[in-house]
């Protein structure tokens, strides 16, 4: 009770401190509003871009081969001298060398069907894997145009991504195989071309100068990965022979694995580094033509990926390592500067009040108890703060939605990102109040009521 009772006027005190100097108090609260509502939002975007979301609630089962790479290395000759006296003449020897590498051709780009259906078929552990690749259409509806998103799959990825369908259903493994003229589209397009998501069921849509029957309506994913994002999703089959024919290593085609468990994950990854190294590589079509001799592919995790397409770095650690430094860096900046502003107003605030502090240990407060109360109060400042930013935030995420400056990113305040939010409305709290806080507490009671 007596404990209860302590919080309960260290809640008024804060409260009442907060009306006193009226400019401290909106500096305060503004800055602790504004750097949490920078934070809340790049915790948004990373929960929308990498969190575990429909459609990809399994990410951290997922392996996703973005592309492959071709190289060819290119060598120096460097040539050693040596010399040698005989027979009173100088004899040269120039037999010795060393050679280093001078450079290299690279070709990189997605896959044939061929290299993906011969060599990365049988990984071991694998429960699921799903072929596909994007491409654009442009359809007409009476008079309009559109300009469509595809994935062209098969009937596995249904398995692999957990889309929410509003209606109807997925393609199948005998629609995939029959090359049938099916198709899934995004409920934006149901919307936009068809005039509802229950009116397009049934309907048809020219791909390709074929009609394809309307199966199912999927719900948008928040993330902007290409794995998901589409307007419409038909089966791979249905397109150009010629793609589907490719006998050499490159085409348009990726893939995405599942692991049987999130344990599983990594040794996946590497056996699919080794059957990607294993791959023969064609000879050139024409005699004495140009011909690389080193081949792999890139089995990506969800950061992994997203990591490589900022940075695209040869080595996969090397990106995630870049990834998470500016991650923490960003984060630590966000909260470094205005920790160090809010120390020297809080300071400023507690100079003032040493006569209060200097009476309080007159009377018997020790200085645990001054410490505590301090940090309490500030900590009661800050969540006020963290409540204007919350406030904030949310307004400014859903101007982001509504505005399209991100049209393939849903930003969302869920219960990660609250509680992330509050983790860094509680360590913003005790950075910025503890140096003061310890620095009043210390002060000598006589020193106080000069003040």
């Amino acid at each position: 009770i007596n404990s209860f009772t302590m919080l309960l006027n260290y809640l008024k005190l804060a409260i009442k401190v907060l009306g006193r100097n009226k400019m401290y108090t909106a500096i305060t609260l503004f800055g602790i509003s504004f750097t949490l509502m920078v934070l809340m939002i790049i915790l948004a975007l990373y929960d929308s871009e990498l969190g575990a979301n429909t459609p990809m609630s399994k990410a951290d089962r997922m392996i996703f081969v973005d592309h492959m790479e071709m190289w060819k290395p290119f060598y120096d000759t460097t040539w050693a001298i040596d010399s040698n006296m005989i027979n009173d003449e100088m004899v040269y020897d120039t037999t010795d060398f060393t050679t280093e590498e001078s450079g290299k051709s690279i070709s990189s780009g997605s896959m044939s069907l061929r290299l993906v259906d011969e060599h990365l078929a049988d990984v071991d552990p694998m429960e699921r894997r799903s072929l596909l690749f994007s491409r654009a259409y442009t359809v007409f509806n009476e008079g309009q145009k559109f300009q469509l998103t595809g994935i062209l799959t098969d009937e596995e990825y249904w398995n692999i991504f957990d889309f929410n369908f509003l209606a109807g259903e997925p393609f199948r493994l005998e629609q995939v195989e029959e090359a049938a003229s099916v198709a899934v589209i995004s409920s934006s397009t149901a919307e936009d071309y068809f005039g509802g998501i229950r009116e397009a069921i049934g309907q048809s849509i020219p791909i390709s100068g074929r009609e394809h029957e309307i199966l199912g309506v999927v719900e948008k994913g928040r993330t902007s990965s290409h794995y998901i994002n589409a307007d419409i999703y038909v089966p791979y089959t249905t397109t150009e022979p010629v793609l589907l024919s490719e006998t050499g290593n490159g085409g348009p085609f990726t893939a995405v694995y599942l692991a049987p468990s999130v344990a599983q994950r990594t040794a996946m990854q590497e056996a699919i580094d080794f059957k990607g190294r294993q791959i023969p590589i064609p000879p050139p079509a024409n005699p004495g033509a140009f011909v690389h001799d080193n081949i792999r592919v890139f089995p990506f995790t969800q950061e992994e990926m997203y990591a490589w397409s900022l940075f695209q770095e040869d080595e996969i650690d090397t990106n995630k390592k870049y990834f998470r430094l500016m991650l923490v860096l960003s984060l630590g900046l966000f909260i470094l500067i205005p920790t160090l502003n809010l120390i020297n107003v809080n300071l400023t605030r507690m100079m003032e009040r040493a006569s209060e502090i200097s009476v309080r240990k007159t009377y018997g407060a020790s200085r645990q108890q001054i410490l505590g109360q301090f940090l309490f109060e500030n900590i009661i400042v800050t969540f006020i703060g963290g409540l204007i930013g919350l406030a904030l935030s949310l307004f400014i995420i859903k101007l982001i939605n509504s505005s399209g400056a991100m049209p393939n990113t849903i930003l969302a305040f869920n219960g990660r990102v609250f509680f992330y939010s509050f983790l860094m409305c509680l360590l913003l709290g005790l950075l910025s109040g503890l140096l003061p806080a310890w620095r009043i507490s210390k002060q000598q009671i006589a020193d106080g009521l000069r003040q």
